[in-house]
């Protein structure tokens, strides 16, 4: 009986994605600060921070990799808001259908997003090199961006948006 009430709650639903989360995510995170701060005999040291920062090319790769990152996220923002306010705003029945092939790419595994944008830019005859590693990041990413800005504009009460015109704000 008391096994039969534990399945019917909602809160039960969640066993399985905490127990993933905590193997899957936590754990390898956790054993990531772990070897970060031992050496090989597991003793508590700083020596691989000193290694990092005293090689300049890790140093100039994080700095790239932190450089792509920003610029991913800037192009992300630019394309995926406005893109999710015409969603949102769309009149038209349709607009779940257009969600749906908005989001319809985190279906596909992202090696497979990634290799199928290698062979646009083989079939196109582009360079592979800086532009094409932004454009397969904003691929692949773009439908992150846009669903939760889409899901927060579908939610958001339209008051707002009239208060803010009479207080002197333009419709843009």
């Amino acid at each position: 009986m008391k096994l039969k009430a534990l399945l019917a709650s909602r809160k039960s639903w969640t066993i399985p994605y905490v127990i993933f989360s905590a193997i899957f995510v936590v754990l390898p995170l956790l054993l990531i600060v772990i070897y970060a701060f031992t050496d090989d005999t597991g003793r508590f040291t700083f020596e691989n921070f000193g290694k990092f920062f005293s090689h300049p090319e890790a140093i100039n790769t994080f700095v790239y990799s932190i450089g792509i990152a920003i610029i991913t996220t800037a192009l992300c923002i630019l394309l995926g808001y406005p893109a999710a306010w015409i969603l949102s705003n769309s009149k038209l029945n349709k607009s779940q259908a257009l969600v749906t092939l908005f989001v319809l790419p985190m279906w596909v595994n992202i090696l497979v997003r990634t290799l199928a944008t290698v062979a646009l830019f083989d079939f196109l005859d582009l360079p592979l090199g800086e532009g094409a590693l932004i454009f397969g990041m904003v691929y692949n990413f773009i439908p992150f961006m846009i669903y939760p800005i889409y899901n927060t504009l579908q939610k958001m009460d339209r008051n707002y948006i009239e208060a803010a015109q009479d207080l002197g704000a333009n419709p843009r």
